[in-house]
């Protein structure tokens, strides 16, 4: 069997540095997210989402690297660097939802099964990779160790939600059940959910709506669609009312559960993420949110349609 170069599609040669290398896998791995969405209808776990993760990661990393203790070295600096990149772009690489009739909606996933297919799809490819480069003599620094690989797997790993304290409500449980926990995989975890405490409240109803979309294709059909002569998507009320729910108690939890998660810091870094990093998760914005998004169960489905159609049109 011919052996899989780890050569993206267009690419020409070896990377010849570690920031090449993590460019390179970059690359692959927004390729590989753009099949993704388009072979199974994704809304939300697209590489705009990944792009955003990257960027707020980056965000939290640049912040609070000054005040680490130890310092870092140049050369870990820029390593760090690189695996939180790399982590941010490939955690949600693969979807897989569990397996259904044709038709059948909402979409369900199972937990921890994209993200382990996600790990093994980007472990044979970097292992690939580095093959390759030791088959060519390049140094070792510029491919990446067995150690670094698996502080990916931990950040990808990171990211897997459980049930939280509300209904309808998600917390990642490595973020309290790790006391190793690496300082990459921390990043990746608290970027990943930290649209409405470091983007806003916009941003996080925007997300919402793109994920309510992608579990549920016969409603995103309709929405994407002339209403008009499209006949109305089974219990479409309650499903809406699930996830403007969802909006508002995941938000709670998010604020909730802050302290406890960015507790591993000291007291100097923690201070940066409440008063600079994640400044919009209060009270305040909470409230406010609250009375954004429509929960009320006697609410008209009319009025449910125009916050939908309102919303996803603003993703556009």
């Amino acid at each position: 069997m011919q052996r899989r170069t780890s050569l993206n599609k267009g690419e020409k040669s070896l990377p010849i540095s570690f920031n090449q290398t993590v460019q390179l896998i970059e690359r692959y791995v927004i390729q590989e997210i753009e099949i993704e969405t388009q072979n199974k209808q994704l809304y939300y776990h697209t590489v705009n989402h990944a792009l955003a993760v990257k960027r707020r990661a980056n965000t939290i990393f640049n912040s609070i690297y000054p005040k680490l203790e130890p310092k870092l070295n140049p050369l870990t600096l820029q390593r760090t660097q690189g695996l939180i990149n790399i982590a941010a772009i490939a955690h949600d690489m693969v979807q897989e939802f569990v397996p259904s009739a044709k038709g059948a909606s909402p979409r369900k996933r199972q937990r921890g099964v994209s993200e382990g297919a996600t790990i093994v799809k980007l472990t044979h490819y970097i292992q690939n990779l580095n093959q390759q480069l030791s088959q060519a003599n390049y140094p070792t620094l510029i491919g990446i160790s067995n150690e670094e690989l698996a502080t990916l797997k931990e950040a990808i790993e990171a990211t897997i939600c459980h049930s939280g304290l509300f209904e309808y409500s998600l917390y990642q449980s490595d973020l309290y059940n790790k006391q190793d926990l690496s300082l990459v995989a921390k990043i990746i975890a608290l970027a990943d959910l930290g649209t409405l405490g470091m983007d806003g409240i916009e941003a996080y109803i925007q997300e919402g709506i793109l994920i309510f979309l992608e579990d549920n294709l016969d409603i995103a059909e309709f929405f994407n669609n002339d209403k008009n002569s499209q006949k109305i998507p089974k219990n479409l009320k309650s499903r809406i009312l699930t996830t403007t729910g969802f909006m508002v108690n995941f938000a709670k939890e998010r604020k909730a559960r802050f302290d406890q998660e960015i507790d591993s810091f000291n007291p100097e870094i923690k201070n940066i993420f409440r008063e600079r990093l994640f400044k919009n998760l209060n009270h305040k914005n909470i409230e406010r949110l609250i009375k954004l998004v429509p929960t009320k169960l006697n609410i008209p489905l009319e009025e449910l349609l125009v916050f939908i159609t309102k919303w996803h049109n603003l993703n556009k």
